[in-house]
């Protein structure tokens, strides 16, 4: 399973219309987690990782090309993408369609735990009609 969803038909406008009041300033997606976050890019503030479940925008580095860096690191991906967690999501049979991000039933900012059983996951859309 890939680590984070193709962008290819994604609007940045759209998915962060929800999040004008954290997103003030103009972005554009650069990455997209099967979880939903996103990593945007702002000429003045460099990359930033929107947390969809903490709600909170965080930079991460300066620059597209020293995102891909560290995205490329085992570490990162692990923090970022939730890999060991997509692993056991893949293990256990659970597969994305095109459209779709993983969410949490209970948000772990509201108790809920990030892990397995398959019932603590939703498929969610993360696309506009």
């Amino acid at each position: 399973m890939r680590a984070n969803i193709p962008l290819d038909s994604l609007s940045s406008s759209e998915l962060l219309e929800d999040w004008a009041w954290l997103c003030k300033e103009p972005y554009t997606l650069i990455a997209m987690t099967n979880f939903g976050d996103m990593f945007l890019c702002n000429e003045s503030r460099g990359v930033l990782f929107l947390d969809l479940v903490s709600g909170e925008l965080s930079r991460v580095a300066d620059s597209v090309i020293e995102f891909q860096r560290l995205a490329a690191n085992k570490e990162k991906q692990r923090h970022w993408f939730l890999t060991d967690l997509l692993t056991e999501i893949e293990c256990a049979g659970l597969a994305l369609s095109a459209g779709q991000c993983f969410s949490f039933k209970k948000p772990p900012a509201l108790g809920g735990r990030i892990e397995l059983p398959m019932s603590r996951l939703l498929l969610s859309p993360c696309t506009f009609p």
